[in-house]
């Protein structure tokens, strides 16, 4: 093969990788927005621990919370990854069904009922949660 042929398609590769790359970035950024909650106006939610999804990429806790009408509802709140409540000192064994929880809380902007971010842990069984999972 002559240089010059080379040299053509070796830039044209590298085209193709940084479009590639650079294509994917917005989904990436969007994926990991936090532009859907209400961080400024922190709620806090009181319940009981159904489960504790200790996964990658997000952490979730799903909390039964009395409705107000006698009824109980079920919340789905999105936590850090893994990697980041693991060096808050968080385990599997932090978060167990049947555990009572207080958590602070962002709402969703969109008004979606029942789905949240957590911010932080603040109560386990009565107990006060030092740390927080890092943003």
């Amino acid at each position: 093969m002559r240089p010059a042929v080379a040299l053509r398609q070796w830039r044209l590769g590298a085209v193709l990788v940084m479009w590639g790359v650079t294509g994917w970035l917005p989904v990436a950024q969007a994926h990991h927005s936090v532009a859907t909650f209400d961080r400024e106006h922190p709620a806090t939610l009181s319940g009981t621990v159904k489960e504790f999804v200790y996964a990658n990429p997000h952490t979730w806790v799903y909390l039964t919370v009395p409705d107000g009408k006698g009824g109980m509802q079920e919340w789905a709140l999105e936590g850090g990854s893994v990697n980041m409540i693991v060096r808050e000192g968080w385990s599997t064994k932090t978060l167990q069904p049947g555990m009572q929880a207080k958590l602070l809380i962002a709402l969703r902007k969109d008004g979606t009922p029942l789905k949240a971010e957590w911010l932080r842990l603040l109560e386990v069984d009565g107990k006060v949660f030092e740390t927080q999972s890092p943003k």
